[in-house]
């Protein structure tokens, strides 16, 4: 397998120019862009080294017009798609005319909106007779409008590429959605070197929408959870540090659908505290971007954290920060002792370790 920075906030944010084509993307709906990009990137330059490329032969002339029609395929969880984000500003740059098509998860794309011009729901079942050895029937979705098609879905046998490229007329390029496991390459890197046959200038930092409405700021934005208990810090220590923060303001509890044991610890807490919960990705990212700082296991809504610019402190155990570490300059990312067991090392952060990564972060 092969493999692969951070938003001004406040009022200056500006957005990613909104579609020419039609003076307003179609999915936008009163949304703010935080793109994450100070520098410029450079080409990419990769070789044809990488086994996870798949691209279908076609002929020069086919492959060097400018795509009018593009899908790109993506799908798993908030922060996967978060850490996608690159790659569909990358082909917006490149491409700022042609029209823009994501499938993946509804609920996540919507991150994306400001992006793309189109986003499908890869949970369609028109999608399945693509995985289908006997290939497309009258049921599947048609893909025939589209001359590029980025797979990011996984196709250890080749049946999906070849389904795709024999329904679609222009180019199909295939991509491994898993980054070396040895950590030298970062997962937003990985995924743009799928880009690599296009030649591109790369766009490497996430690049979320947000909502547009207004809501009291708290100082400090606490998430606890995550998709694996074993990536969570200690709850006693999340509430210890929401205690002594709360001296300097409010507390807010960002809580995922599966967390109601956590929610119900909460609810008890004395100091000023809310509770947010039940919020859509696009309105829990423009409350992120309101304060002064977030606190977060290794989980999607961190990744939104940085991406939205908000002064983010992420906390890593069992997972790889190399590989999976949110991206971003007001991102510190803390991870306990490499030489301990990947299972102990949550437990090596400190209460004051995290406090003081904190006020080093507001105090900027």
């Amino acid at each position: 397998m092969a493999e692969t920075s951070q938003s001004l906030r406040g009022p200056s944010f500006l957005s990613l120019p909104l579609r020419a084509r039609y003076g307003f993307s179609p999915y936008s709906r009163g949304t703010l862009a935080f793109p994450c990009l100070l520098r410029r990137s450079t080409k990419c330059e990769w070789a044809w080294l990488f086994p996870q490329f798949m691209p279908i032969s076609r002929s020069h002339s086919e492959l060097s017009m400018t795509p009018q029609h593009i899908l790109v395929l993506r799908s798993g969880a908030v922060g996967d798609f978060i850490l996608t984000t690159p790659v569909l500003a990358t082909l917006r740059q490149a491409y700022p005319n042609a029209f823009l098509t994501v499938a993946g998860h509804p609920t996540r794309t919507i991150l994306a909106e400001h992006l793309v011009d189109e986003r499908l729901d890869i949970d369609n079942a028109g999608w399945a007779p693509y995985f289908s050895e006997s290939g497309p029937t009258d049921q599947a979705l048609s893909i025939s409008r589209y001359d590029l098609i980025i797979n990011y879905l996984p196709d250890k046998d080749g049946t999906l590429t070849r389904n795709l490229s024999n329904a679609c007329p222009g180019q199909v390029i295939s991509h491994s959605p898993h980054p070396p496991e040895d950590g030298s390459r970062h997962i937003i890197d990985h995924l743009l070197q799928g880009l690599a046959p296009l030649d591109l200038p790369l766009k490497r930092e996430p690049n979320v929408a947000v909502s547009d409405a207004n809501r009291d700021a708290p100082f400090a934005i606490l998430h606890p959870g995550s998709g694996s208990l074993s990536k969570n810090w200690p709850l006693d220590r999340y509430i210890d540090l929401g205690s002594r923060l709360s001296s300097q303001g409010p507390i807010a509890w960002s809580l995922g659908p599966a967390e109601d044991a956590i929610c119900e610890q909460i609810e008890r807490l004395e100091h000023d505290h809310t509770i947010l919960s039940g919020m859509t990705l696009i309105d829990l990212g423009a409350t992120i971007a309101s304060a002064p700082v977030y606190v977060g296991n290794d989980t999607g809504i961190t990744h939104l954290a940085a991406a939205t610019g908000t002064p983010t402190v992420a906390l890593f155990g069992p997972t790889d920060n190399r590989i999976w570490g949110p991206v971003g300059s007001i991102v510190r990312t803390l991870t306990g002792d490499a030489e301990t067991p990947t299972e102990d090392r949550l437990n090596q952060i400190s209460v004051d370790e995290v406090l003081n990564t904190v006020n080093q972060l507001i105090s900027k």
